[in-house]
């Protein structure tokens, strides 16, 4: 039988967005911010978009501070060169996609426009999902382990970032931190074996993907 391909570092992509806001709102939200790394820490994707017609976001706004005026003159991310057709080439280059709250962002890529096209030899990793087991805080209203701010989850693995919180580029860089610390911790290798991590072979479908244990595992953060 073959042997998984080790996975590289140049083959890892980071996402994050920032938004106008969130699912459910009664409107359909849009990104206004994407950024994305590659496994080495090099930036790919810094980009600000502005969200099609909507002119107001307020609650967003206290979040991440991105204004109507920040983004008034810029293209979209569906009009922009560092937008869909970008991400696209990256997502297609990348073995192994992570994000903080993969659906979230999934969702909100989607609404400005993004189509997936994720093939079965890829995997996308939930970093959330993951390091809410490691931190073992159980909700027996959830009946699952509860989800932690990236903040917090940076901060467990000793990393402080550069940017103010809730910037899609400082963002990507603590969730890359976090993910590869995380696969090279031996307390969460032991936990691993009774819950395997959360990622999709494609968008719509959660799988048991315990195999990239030891491809993820070969790999090191840039930042320690």
């Amino acid at each position: 039988m073959p042997t998984e391909p080790e996975l590289t570092l140049s083959e890892i992509l980071v996402l994050d967005t920032e938004t106008t806001g969130l699912p459910g709102s009664g409107r359909k939200e849009h990104v206004l911010q994407v950024g994305a790394v590659d496994g080495t820490g090099a930036v790919l994707i810094d980009q600000l978009y502005k969200p099609g017609n909507l002119k107001s976001w307020p609650g967003a706004q206290a979040i991440h501070g991105i204004s109507y005026e920040d983004v008034r003159e810029l293209p979209t991310f569906i009009q922009s060169s560092h937008g869909r057709e970008l991400l696209a080439a990256l997502v297609e280059k990348a073995r192994c996609i992570a994000f903080y709250n993969a659906s979230f962002d999934i969702s909100m890529l989607e609404n400005s426009g993004f189509k997936w096209n994720i093939d079965k030899e890829k995997v996308v990793i939930d970093v959330m999902k993951d390091f809410a087991i490691t931190y073992g805080e159980y909700s027996d209203w959830h009946g699952d382990y509860k989800w932690q701010k990236l903040s917090k989850a940076a901060r467990y693995y000793q990393y402080e970032s550069k940017e103010h919180w809730h910037y899609a580029l400082g963002d990507c860089m603590a969730t890359l931190h976090v993910f590869l610390s995380m696969y090279n911790d031996e307390f969460y290798k032991e936990k691993i074996n009774i819950i395997d991590f959360q990622a999709y072979q494609n968008i719509s479908n959660i799988i048991s993907a315990s195999k990239y244990r030891k491809i993820i595992g070969a790999c090191k953060s840039p930042f320690n």
